[in-house]
């Protein structure tokens, strides 16, 4: 498993493109499944655990990456794609919830800016 830091570096090789913010992310969600099998995680709780800490290394990321509109793009990806996964990690962790564009100071209609991000393959 790679850290924060060696993902920095790689998007950093990379250009620091939009794309390559997409690589990272497909790839730290290889890690969420590479970890479950590794731990042989099958309860929900330890799966949320590996949620928790692929996120935290997600937000380490993009703060050294200094790429904050994308602090959200791992817990979006989630909601849009594992949504049932997504709603038990955050009834279970509330502070790992999405928050709403206008606690952010946004206008409602706002997407965060994670359209590019998430949508580099669209489903």
């Amino acid at each position: 498993m790679k850290r924060a830091k060696d993902y920095v570096a790689e998007f950093e090789e990379a250009g620091k493109t939009e794309a390559a913010a997409h690589q990272i992310l497909m790839a730290m969600l290889t890690e969420v499944h590479e970890l479950i099998d590794k731990r042989k995680a099958k309860e929900t709780a330890a799966i949320l655990a590996i949620l928790n800490e692929v996120d935290d290394k997600w937000r380490s990321f993009v703060t050294k990456a200094k790429i904050p509109q994308c602090q959200y793009a791992f817990r979006s990806l989630h909601l849009r794609d594992y949504t049932r996964i997504y709603f038990e990690w955050i009834l279970a962790f509330p502070a790992h919830r999405l928050p709403l564009p206008t606690e952010l100071g946004l206008s409602s209609q706002c997407d965060l800016g994670l359209h590019k991000i998430l949508n580099q393959n669209p489903r």
